[in-house]
């Protein structure tokens, strides 16, 4: 999935808001060490974690939504895509 790209993306906004790893993990509202051991890939991100991140860094919705619905491919000009029941219904019968 684009947990690596999330993560990386969310280093460079930690960088840039000049934060340590326990500030970032206030700001989005987790514990220092769950987000630890997420960034380190110990842990999968719960709703908890995405939600911080949307709530903390708007501008990562687009990317937080390809994670949680799994579009493996994203890339940071294209917005993620959310199927309706119809149109997955439309697809499976064509």
């Amino acid at each position: 999935m684009n947990i690596n790209l999330l993560i990386n993306t969310l280093t460079e906004h930690q960088q840039a808001d000049t934060l340590n790893d326990r500030e970032l993990a206030a700001k989005i509202g987790i514990d220092n060490s769950t987000y630890s051991r997420i960034k380190r890939g110990i842990y999968k991100p719960n709703l908890a974690f995405y939600t911080g991140v949307v709530h903390a860094y708007p501008d990562l919705k687009p990317l937080v939504d390809a994670e949680m619905y799994g579009k493996p491919h994203y890339m940071h000009t294209e917005a993620p895509i959310r199927k309706t029941l119809l149109a997955k219904f439309l697809e499976v019968f064509k």
